[in-house]
């Protein structure tokens, strides 16, 4: 929904978004980052072997956070990460980055440290043949600098893990370096690789330039680009910039671009005018589009995977004892009608049947949950809390199993994982960051043209395709009267009442249409994501599966890397001790989950009287 102002910048909306991917992703390279690893380090024999394993990923991920920094200038704000790999401040990035923000060595940089501090720094080399760069960080007197130390032998092989560390969505003031987990797909001597070592370690925008690390902390690589899975994210491997070491230093720049292998894509109705051989080989050995994460790829086009890589290294086999009363406790909502179409998970909190859940996504519908037994049963909303989102649900049941929040606060590193109702684990993964607020950066989106009508209200005068509108049925010349309870008087009226609602809520809409009053209830969806503006910035947290509506705006959260879908959100996060230590709460990017913490969750149960009654 939008006034006359926003009328032409709306109505090229679907042209844009049709011709963003083929935009941006030749660009990407400027926004993303990732690299690989050294040793081999199997987790997945036993769980004693796992403990020890993320003890070394807890170890490995502070030593890196550390070293990676922001990098921006004088004029613009950090679009980049870097890596600083000696005490007097020599930075590795990618190319890209550094041709975006310095275009001359010498030009001046500013770096930002993980404690927030700024210094001066100058571009020196870059090769972008290798996406490979160099700049300098003036070091004040008597500073120590924290870095990396590089790997100096062999190069990191099919199946060793690695950690990504990078700035992802930029710079940010109350996170660090968000951590990631992942392990090599390919190196740069397989034929698919095109130079590039290939993880499943995800990265987006602002990654670009940061580090991949080894578990012992040792730098593997540096974060370049990704394709459009989540097994696509490419890093340049440290022989790269060992092959121009001293041309680097001395601010020497190639700018010859060395073409990447591509090959046509299958069929006439392929979105993309090009795919890589990564990709082809995702699609050949995954038809349905679910690559999984964790799942080593082939060195040789068209060979099978290798024989012993299994979904997630063998790990699901580990964990899944460990989460299995959690799972018990975790139920599946549909809707009444639907019993096909799962909208949410939710956690049972008492053993009468009262159940958390994502509160936007089960609102103002008629739900049925699916027990762990299978056993179909009725549910209410009975609860809201929407400075959450969470929403609390009656179910017609008793003597249910049911979880007890832990008020843990895992270190940076630690290992989680997500099950589900029937036992299985949906994702396993690391924490990221150290638990923070997420502020409201969103607002509800109607996807209508109006204008206003003189006897009143606002009239419709082009409803956007794909909007809330279009699937509520919303006409042109409707003439809409009220929201919920507010009277609309103007297209002022209408924006304040729609912007004032978070995304995935849903507002009852009353409209004029041929002289009758109509009621209809709409589902609004997330401004930022039609707004053309902010998708091509941050298009790259879109490429890896949907993202719930409702996303932002929580007092506090957890971040992971576990890749869930906005339908598996509402279940309980458990760590390797089996401590349910918060609910998943929003897929919030390509690289993210946000889970509501423990603590905060046992709190909010302990007091009913700030849960508000669901409006019938």
């Amino acid at each position: 929904m939008v006034g006359r102002n926003g009328r032409k910048a709306l109505q090229t909306l679907e042209i844009a978004v049709k011709n963003t991917m083929r935009i941006v992703l030749p660009i990407l390279a400027c926004w993303l980052a990732a690299i690989p690893m050294g040793q081999v380090a199997q987790a997945g024999d036993n769980l004693d072997s796992m403990r020890r394993w993320q003890q070394r990923v807890q170890r490995a991920s502070i030593v890196g956070q550390q070293s990676v920094v922001g990098i921006g200038s004088l004029r613009r704000e950090p679009i980049g990460s870097g890596v600083i790999v000696s005490a007097d401040g020599l930075v590795l990035t990618a190319a890209h980055v550094t041709a975006e923000l310095a275009p001359k060595p010498g030009d001046p940089l500013v770096v930002y440290l993980p404690s927030g501090k700024r210094l001066s720094a100058r571009a020196l080399g870059r090769e972008m043949a290798r996406d490979a760069a160099m700049i300098k960080i003036d070091v004040p007197a008597g500073m120590k600098l924290p870095y990396a130390r590089l790997l100096q032998d062999g190069t990191p092989k099919e199946g060793d893990w690695t950690i990504t560390i990078g700035h992802t969505s930029g710079f940010q003031p109350d996170r660090a370096a968000p951590v990631r987990v992942g392990r090599v797909l390919q190196n740069e001597h397989a034929k698919t690789a095109g130079g590039f070592l290939y993880t499943d370690g995800t990265l987006a925008g602002g990654d670009s330039g940061g580090g991949l690390f080894n578990l012992d902390g040792r730098l593997v690589g540096i974060h370049s680009q990704i394709g459009t899975t989540l097994l696509e994210n490419m890093h340049i491997p440290l022989e790269a910039f060992r092959a121009h070491w001293a041309s680097l230093r001395v601010g020497n720049i190639t700018e010859e671009v060395r073409p990447l292998i591509h090959i046509a894509p299958r069929g006439a109705e392929t979105d993309f005018a090009e795919i890589d051989p990564m990709l082809e080989e995702i699609m050949r050995l995954f038809p349905d589009g679910k690559a999984p994460r964790f799942m080593m790829l082939p060195v040789r086009p068209g060979a099978p995977p290798p024989r012993e890589a299994k979904e997630f290294g063998g790990l699901l086999a580990v964990v899944k004892p460990v989460a299995a009363k959690a799972a018990r406790a975790t139920v599946t909502f549909y809707q009444h009608d639907n019993a096909n179409k799962p909208i949410a998970l939710g956690t049972t909190v008492t053993e009468d049947g009262l159940v958390l859940t994502k509160a936007s996504e089960v609102m103002g519908r008629k739900l049925n949950a699916r027990l762990g037994s299978g056993r179909i049963v009725k549910g209410r909303v009975v609860g809201v809390l929407a400075s959450t989102d969470l929403a609390l649900v009656r179910l017609d049941a008793n003597r249910l199993p049911f979880v007890r929040f832990s008020e843990f606060d895992a270190p940076l590193g630690s290992f989680f994982c997500a099950p589900a109702a029937d036992g299985s684990i949906l994702s396993i993964g690391v924490k990221a960051v150290k638990s923070r607020r997420i502020d409201a950066r969103q607002a509800g989106y109607l996807g209508v043209m109006i204008e206003d009508e003189a006897a009143g209200g606002v009239r419709i005068t082009q409803v956007l395709p794909g909007s809330p509108a279009e699937s509520a049925g919303l006409k042109e010349d409707d003439v809409i009267r009220r929201v919920d309870r507010l009277i609309i008087g103007d297209t002022d009226d209408l924006m304040r009442a729609i912007g004032d609602v978070r995304p995935g809520f849903s507002v009852d809409l009353r409209y004029i249409r041929g002289g009758k009053y109509l009621l209809e209830k709409v589902r609004l969806a997330n401004r930022a994501d039609a707004d053309v503006d902010e998708l091509v910035m941050n298009i790259s947290e879109f490429m890896g599966g949907d993202l719930s509506a409702h996303r932002s705006h929580y007092p506090a959260v957890i971040q992971h890397d576990l890749t869930l879908k906005p339908n598996q959100c509402g279940g309980p996060l458990v760590d390797l001790e089996g401590r349910v230590v918060g609910i998943n709460i929003a897929r919030a990017g390509r690289t993210k989950t946000y889970a509501v913490p423990g603590s905060v969750v046992a709190d909010l149960l302990n007091n009913k009287s700030i849960w508000s009654k669901p409006e019938e």
